[in-house]
Formats: structure tokens, sequence, C-alpha cells
């Protein structure tokens, strides 16, 4: 890149419509010490409409307040360590491999740039923080891994079962919750996730630029969230659970979960 446009602002955030329409959000006097080139470079991408700043960069940049609130990313990974912290307390292994809370992974954010490439890159990591991150040794010899069937010429057929049906399974010969609502919810969503990543395996898919992407990501995630707080608030049961249950991060509790 020429020196000329090797700039840096002092900061930016992002503004939202109120169709969740993204942009990004500048303040004027940042943008007054740029070059008048680079200044019509912005004017030129100027976006109409009634767009709203981010409520907590509004808080962190024009009432100087701290932020109180995380990502529905950072507390997707909050509700893994803590599932996985209740799977100690019942004497299991734990049901995720990894709460990926140190390392998080690069594409588990939301979309800086709403296109099918990077919207398929997302949906990719999501399934390997869900469904992929299922331990099998979780189950015990609670349910089976593996599916007989026979064949019409009489020979059985074994296959081994995907994480999803063992948790399902597992969830309803073994936990037996009062409402089963949301964990049909929650395979469902687990399902979703699956079956997007399958699709660019199989298909050439044209890298277009659209904000229904940044809409469909929201859902993927909310719908992620609420099925860990799910499973979480089912391990919560457990007696062993019950007797000291582990801390639940105060802005769990409080709020807010950003999700967008």
């Amino acid at each position: 890149m020429a020196n000329k446009d090797q700039i840096v602002l002092e900061t930016f955030g992002f503004a939202y419509d109120d169709n969740l329409h993204r942009a990004v959000a500048v303040f004027c006097r940042y943008l007054s010490r740029l070059s008048p080139a680079h200044q019509q470079i912005w004017k030129a991408k100027q976006v109409e409409g009634n767009y709203q700043l981010h409520p907590d960069y509004f808080a962190n940049r024009i009432l100087g307040q701290w932020s109180t609130g995380i990502s529905v990313c950072d507390a997707i990974l909050e509700e893994l360590k803590m599932i996985n912290a209740m799977c100690n307390l019942m004497k299991r292994p734990h049901l995720f491999h990894d709460d990926f809370i140190d390392h998080r992974p690069r594409q588990f954010s939301f979309l800086v740039r709403p296109t099918q490439a990077e919207f398929n890159g997302f949906v990719l990591t999501l399934d390997k923080i869900l469904s992929d991150n299922i331990n099998k040794k979780f189950f015990l010899q609670d349910i089976a891994d593996e599916n007989e069937q026979s064949r019409g010429d009489g020979k059985v057929v074994v296959t081994q079962k995907g994480t999803i049906l063992m948790l399902d399974e597992w969830i309803r010969s073994e936990a037996r919750p009062i409402d089963p609502v949301p964990f049909a919810r929650m395979v469902e969503s687990f399902r979703k996730v699956r079956k997007l990543r399958q699709n660019p395996a199989h298909s050439i898919e044209a890298d277009e630029f659209d904000q229904r992407f940044l809409r469909e990501q929201r859902q993927l995630l909310i719908e992620a969230y609420d099925g860990l707080q799910a499973i979480r608030a089912l391990f919560a049961t457990h007696p062993s659970v019950k007797k000291a249950p582990p801390k639940i991060p105060d802005v769990i509790i409080e709020g807010p979960i950003w999700t967008r």
C-alpha cells in the first residue's frame, strides 16, 4: 500500500438502522484530519437513512462509561465453560472437548463484511464449536454410539451415530426434562448449523455481498446460545451440581448480551 494510503483512524464503531443493516460509524472529528482525497473516499461511501450507534459504542465513546455487556459469541464460550464445570461435579467426562475461552477461533465473531465467503467461514467455525465439539465419552454407556440396520439380504449394516443424535437421545432417555421443547429447539438449531456447513462443500457459490448474512448470523448465534443455556439449566438440576453449583459470571446473569 502506498505511504499516502497508510492511515489510521483513532476510533470507529458500528451503527444500525431499524432493519439491522450495519454501517461503519466514525466521528467527523477524525475524518477532518484526513487528506482531502481520503475524505472524498469516505464521502463516496456515505449511506443514507436513520442509523443509530451500537449501544455499547455510544456508552463508551459518548457517555464515557465502561462497557458492561459482552457479545453473544463470548457468552456462548462462557456457557461451554460452565457446562463442562458441571460435568466435573456430575463425575462425567466433559460434554464439550474445548471451551475455547483462551484461544477463541478467529472467525467466531460478528461478520466484518456480510459476504457469502465470510458467512460460510463463520458457519464452519460455529459447527466446530457446537456439534464437532461434543465429546462422545460424556455419554458413557448410557446410549449406544452405533446404529444397526438389517438389509434385505439379511446382512446387518453398522453406522456411527452423530454427536447431535447422541445428545438428543441422551436427553430424552436419561435426563428426561419436564419441558422438552427447549431441547428440541436446541437439536434443531445444531442441525441447522451442520446443514449450512455442508452446503458449500457440495456447490460453488458466488461470493455475494448481502446484509441478510448479518441477520442470518445473528439468528444462528441466538439459537445456539439459547440451546446451550437449556443444557446448562438441565445440568443444574443434577443433585451434585445443586449442592455446589459453579459460579455463573455476573455478566451472564445481568447482561446485556449483545446480539449485534
